[in-house]
């Protein structure tokens, strides 16, 4: 992965564990907003299809950093989960409408 400065950098399995369990997590409420709020059928069939994914990530995800070989430790340097977090912040403070649908999609 590389960092905000282009660094690239060098995961260890906890690392990436921490890293991939938070994305799936953010994408999942990300979907799961979307299948609340929007009022087009294609972006809430495409927000359930994204749900059902992402659960099944995370279930196999937490097996393996379950291992006590894997295990999860965050990454100072790994900035990605933050500025998912910011971008889920953003939909929720958007209204139900059109807007809010592209956003979502533009973030997918």
């Amino acid at each position: 992965m590389t960092t905000s400065k282009g660094d690239v950098e060098i995961y260890t399995e906890k690392n990436l564990a921490e890293h991939l369990i938070l994305a799936d997590s953010v994408e999942l409420e990300m979907a799961q907003l979307a299948a609340s709020r929007t009022k087009n059928t294609a972006v809430r069939d495409f927000a359930n299809m994204l749900i059902t994914e992402h659960k099944g990530h995370l279930e196999s995800l937490r097996k393996i950093a379950a291992d006590d070989d894997v295990g999860r430790q965050a990454s100072a340097s790994d900035t990605a989960a933050a500025a998912a977090i910011r971008a889920l912040a953003s939909l929720r403070d958007m209204p139900a409408d059109s807007g809010f649908d592209k956003a979502f999609i533009r973030e997918q």
